[in-house]
């Protein structure tokens, strides 16, 4: 069972490994799960444009329902809690 607003910080050797494997630099990234940021300064560092919202931020990934940009990265993917993400991702926002 998740806890409400759990935080998980993105270790910085996967952020790196994620987001330089997987984005090119002329993407616009929406990290939705952003937390205190560690996956999105990486982003940063990568990628044209990044959205980083959060939770803890009154910003509810599942109140969208477009995307706010082409791309969605974040590391909850790869979590229990990642079958949601995805399934919203795929369904809601278009």
């Amino acid at each position: 069972m998740r806890r409400p607003n759990d935080s998980y910080p993105t270790p910085s050797s996967i952020a790196i490994e994620l987001v330089y494997r997987w984005t090119l630099p002329t993407m616009t990234v929406w990290e939705p799960c952003a937390g205190e940021g560690h996956l999105s300064e990486v982003l940063k560092k990568r990628v044209n444009k990044v959205i980083s919202t959060d939770i803890t931020r009154h910003e509810d990934f599942f109140e969208y329902t477009s995307p706010l940009a082409e791309i969605v990265v974040t590391i909850r993917l790869l979590s229990q809690f990642g079958h949601l993400l995805t399934m919203h991702s795929i369904l809601e926002l278009r």
